[in-house]
């Protein structure tokens, strides 16, 4: 894939902030300053539900960015928080075009034309 997708902002940031934390070595001033910068310009990505519902219905991450239980049941929970309003929302939506009259269908003639 050659282009990121929101799906991928959790887990990238994540990273970003863990593995300067995690690496050892002589640059631990500059992984420092690394961690707290990351920190400061996108705080804590998994108080975002829209983030969060990205990242576990994307096959490639589920729930492996989050790491500890609570962020595992918040994201769990934002996602079937958004799926139980999109399958309301859909069945209102069938529900009112269902009692209305159909809309008239008028033949359209066909074109070749891209334009």
């Amino acid at each position: 894939m050659s282009y990121p997708t929101i799906s991928m902002i959790v887990p990238v940031i994540d990273g970003l902030q863990h593995l300067p934390n995690n690496t050892a070595g002589g640059l631990d001033v500059l992984c420092g300053i690394l961690s707290r910068l990351v920190e400061e310009k996108f705080g804590d990505l998994f108080d975002d539900d829209q983030l969060c519902v990205a990242t576990v219905v994307d096959p490639r991450f589920k729930l492996g960015p989050f790491d500890s239980e609570d962020r595992r049941h918040r994201a769990v929970e934002a996602t079937l928080k958004l799926m139980v309003a999109t399958t309301s929302s859909e069945a209102t939506a069938t529900t009112t075009t269902s009692d209305a009259d159909p809309p008239a269908v008028t033949p359209q003639p066909t074109s070749l034309s891209l334009w």
